[in-house]
């Protein structure tokens, strides 16, 4: 408790750590509130879940078409502008998703959104690298823990303004200029972010070798779960279980609030238990719990069952990003770009896979694929050297 302690006291007191911890609440917390909504998107549409599934590829759309120029754009534009920019550009996605009215206007704010958190994905965990080099201590655990708890706050409020049934538009306003003008307001991202080591000009995108490609796949499979999980769970809980309006988000909150615990603790626990340990109990952690939700078939299972599947997942994301940046032959940039662009595939592929097997099967049929990919995580980990 006392090294736990330590650690946290060094990352909210260091400067560098602590205003990147911000960014990525303040991405997450966007997130999470639109998460909240997306069962609201699909009725006032009156969307099909095939035709839903049809509108979140959007997302996909636009996360692949920008990720491998991320690397160019950031040795072009420099780490702390890329950070201060790309954060603007993904917090102004509410203001477009306040307005979708169609299912078209929905695919265009959804490659929008894609774009963005793209952007937004490679740059800020090339940051945490870059802060984790300069210290010289581990803080990507922490980090992603941080978005974590800003998905977490974010889903618990999207839910509880959906059940005072606050009007969309406003609702995803509000979000937006609370998170935004913060971020407007500190310009000394740029400064502060820019003296870290910049993203090597010469190296775009670099197809992966065997060990990346290893790590790719495992990430794409926790990604893919984590994108079925955010965009279907609430509408899981609303429309299968005919839960209270108020329950609806909290299997996300929930998801996210411990996988924001396990994050937290996992820059502690990685070196106590070995990094292929964690990753292999945390997948067979994540199907057990994903199994027992869909069997007991209750909201309050629904809700613990997605809590613990997010504490099986918690550390595996951040071991494989730390691995990946250590992977020799690549910076820790092109690494990073390298598996972000498969494993972002990935989390915003797997809610239009959930709708349409969700459209022929059921929905809790078409969860079952999340515990099939979990078993997988577990059996990729048995194969990667983590370094």
């Amino acid at each position: 408790m006392t090294s736990l302690f330590a650690h946290f006291k060094f990352y909210f007191y260091n400067t560098y750590s602590r205003i990147l911890g911000l960014l990525f609440v303040a991405n997450s917390f966007v997130f999470g509130n639109w998460v909240a909504r997306i069962p609201d998107i699909k009725e006032s549409l009156g969307l099909t879940d095939v035709a839903l599934g049809m509108g979140l590829l959007g997302a996909p759309l636009g996360s692949i078409l920008v990720m491998p120029f991320i690397g160019w754009l950031v040795s072009l534009v420099g780490l702390g502008r890329s950070l201060y920019l790309f954060s603007t550009l993904l917090l102004l996605s509410p203001v477009m998703l306040a307005n979708i009215t169609s299912f078209n206007s929905l695919l265009a704010c959804l490659i929008y959104l894609g774009i963005t958190e793209g952007l937004m994905g490679v740059v800020i965990n090339a940051a945490a690298n870059g802060v984790e080099r300069k210290l010289e201590r581990p803080i990507m655990s922490t980090c992603h823990g941080m978005w974590s708890l800003g998905a977490m706050m974010g889903a618990a409020m999207g839910s509880i303004i959906a059940g005072l049934n606050i009007a969309l538009q406003i609702h995803l306003l509000m979000i937006s200029l609370v998170v935004l003008i913060p971020l407007l307001l500190s310009p000394e991202i740029i400064q502060m972010f820019d003296t870290l080591p910049s993203p090597e000009q010469k190296k775009g995108f670099q197809m992966p070798n065997m060990a990346l490609l290893a790590i790719s796949l495992a990430a794409f499979s926790i990604f893919l779960n984590e994108g079925a999980i955010a965009d279907w769970s609430a509408v899981y809980l609303r429309e299968t279980l005919k839960s209270n309006p108020y329950l609806v988000g909290m299997a996300y909150a929930g998801y996210a609030m411990f996988m924001a615990v396990g994050r937290f603790t996992g820059d502690m626990l990685i070196p106590k238990f070995g990094k292929k340990n964690l990753v292999i109990g945390g997948g067979l952690l994540s199907a057990l719990s994903m199994s027992a939700l869909l069997i007991l078939h209750e909201p309050w299972a629904a809700i613990v069952g997605f809590s613990l599947v997010g504490l099986g997942f918690s550390c595996i994301v951040p071991i494989l990003y730390s691995s990946a940046a250590n992977e020799p032959g690549y910076t820790a940039e092109s690494a990073i770009a390298v598996v972000s662009t498969i494993s972002f595939t990935g989390f915003f592929i797997g809610p239009p896979i959930i709708g349409f097997i969700s459209e022929q099967y059921g929905l809790s049929l078409a969860l079952i694929l999340v515990v099939g990919l979990s078993i997988m995580i577990s059996a990729i980990g048995t194969m990667i050297h983590f370094k």
